[in-house]
């Protein structure tokens, strides 16, 4: 693969690095609003690209929304034709509040093991506009035989996925505040230790 500067370049004789610019691509993208409530309580803009054309690689990448710079990330090696994330900074007009409410109880011959907990996700539109984002919670999954995990009720969530996922599509109108519940239990056998 030969990668050549698309403009003449002076390079000095200091021994600093120099940026060089190698290609310049413009590609379609989908752009969300995801919100994950067990790690931050606000909404981030993402984008979704499927790279065509030649490899990008892996380095900083400055980020811009409108006319200005929101911040610095970076991204791995990209080959042709793999999809790839970039995220854009929070988006201040969705805020999440998330709340959660445990049940413990154990067998008292056998000593099996008992959760249930319910999440509580309070969602608000801070904004005028309508705003659509995707919000996701988890469930734990288990290897082992002698856990079970059950999903309860999903409300407005999709079934989970392998890794124990849930999305919801949520969208909220302006200044509107909406809650999206899910409830789940583990049993494990009393010879289990949990890790929680």
């Amino acid at each position: 693969l030969v990668l050549e500067a698309t403009e003449l370049l002076t390079i000095a004789g200091s021994g600093q690095p120099l940026r060089v610019e190698v290609s310049r691509r413009t590609l379609p993208a989908e752009v969300d609003r995801v919100l994950y409530p067990e790690l931050a309580g606000s909404a981030h803009l993402r984008a979704t690209l499927t790279l065509t054309g030649a490899p990008l690689l892996a380095g900083p990448v400055r980020i811009a929304r409108g006319a200005g710079v929101v911040g610095r990330s970076k991204i791995g090696f990209v080959g042709s034709g793999e999809p790839f994330e970039i995220g854009f900074g929070a988006d201040d007009g969705v805020r999440a509040r998330r709340h959660v409410e445990e049940q413990r109880d154990t067998t008292a011959l056998i000593g099996t093991q008992k959760i249930r907990r319910r999440v509580d996700v309070f969602l608000s539109n801070l904004s005028d506009e309508t705003k659509g984002l995707t919000v996701t919670e988890r469930v734990p999954v288990s290897e082992l035989d002698d856990v079970e995990v059950t999903v309860l009720e999903a409300g407005e969530f999709s079934p989970k996925d392998v890794d124990g996922f849930l999305r919801a599509r949520v969208t909220l109108s302006p200044h509107e505040t909406r809650r999206i519940s899910l409830s789940y239990e583990i049993r494990a056998g009393s010879a289990v230790v949990l890790p929680f």
